[in-house]
């Protein structure tokens, strides 16, 4: 026997549901197969209200929500949301894939990407794909990571000029990537020589961040890569030039147990005891000066 909200007036109906918000309406249509064909074009019968009910399920992980609000037509690539960004009328797109990513929502990203969802929406904006990039190279989300580069979307960040982002390996070698992660990036393209800025002015290489990590596989790997044992000159604006994987070592010998066998590795490779960098550092003006592996195991010992 039907209940007696179930045998209400289509107009009666609408006006109880009106004041429902959408979480609300969604647990409703649950209850019955007749709630679910009344209520269902009140949740999602216009455009705006399926990407609403796409961006509300993306963050939830709800995968019936998403394949709902996509066949009454949500879109898979960038949902349009009412923000605005200041000085931009338009109205601000998000990623489904980004919404999924912020909330480490596995199964709904796969899904996503099952469905052909895409990230070069051009309206997007590109500070979105470093964050979502950024998402991907945490621990909880590698899985997703292997997944987004499998699917080939890696390509799609590169055709937005936007190289820096597509090749996250320094990050996800500081989250502990495994080794198949990291040869997964190595293989999309990722440079074993790149440099990045890390905890604000430290520039750390992808060697040097394997030598961090205390990880002689990806060491190894890294310099099968084409890594460069001697590193890359760069006036690092930092007082150790960390950047360079021996100066990393002399750091990590001076705190770590494990950063004698790191130093090790490194002269085994033919890396230079006295490789002399110059780096620089702010002391209300900045100062440049050169360094080499003692000066950076002498300043690095904890005092």
């Amino acid at each position: 026997m039907a209940s007696k909200l179930e045998s209400f007036i289509p107009e009666l109906l609408e006006v109880i549901t009106g004041d429902l918000d959408s979480s609300d309406l969604a647990r409703l249509l649950t209850c019955s197969k007749s709630f679910q064909q009344r209520l269902e074009p009140i949740l999602y019968g216009s455009k705006d209200l399926s990407n609403r009910a796409m961006h509300w399920a993306c963050l939830n992980g709800n995968l019936s929500t998403i394949h709902r609000a996509i066949a009454y037509g949500a879109f898979i690539n960038a949902i349009e949301t009412p923000h605005v960004m200041k000085g931009n009328p338009k109205p601000v797109k998000v990623l489904p894939l980004y919404l999924a990513a912020r909330r480490s929502h596995a199964d709904a990203f796969k899904l996503l990407l099952e469905l052909g969802a895409r990230v070069d929406d051009s309206d997007v904006d590109i500070r979105q794909l470093n964050d979502l990039m950024k998402c991907l190279c945490t621990s909880a989300n590698f899985p997703l990571l292997a997944a987004f580069l499998k699917a080939g979307l890696d390509s799609q960040v590169r055709t937005r000029q936007c190289s820096e982002v597509a090749w996250p390996l320094i990050p996800a070698i500081r989250s502990g990537a495994s080794l198949d992660i990291v040869r997964l990036l190595l293989d999309k393209g990722a440079n074993p020589n790149q440099l990045q800025f890390c905890q604000g002015i430290i520039t750390m290489s992808p060697l040097s961040s394997a030598i961090m990590a205390n990880s002689v596989p990806l060491f190894n790997l890294l310099l099968e890569s084409g890594a460069k044992i001697d590193g890359t000159d760069f006036r690092a604006v930092t007082r150790r030039a960390l950047h360079i994987p021996i100066f990393a070592a002399a750091q990590a010998m001076a705190r770590h147990a494990h950063g004698r066998q790191m130093m090790q590795l490194c002269l085994d490779n033919g890396a230079n005891i006295n490789r002399r960098a110059t780096s620089m550092f702010n002391s209300n003006k900045y100062i440049s000066r050169d360094t080499t592996p003692v000066l950076i195991y002498l300043d690095s010992i904890e005092k």
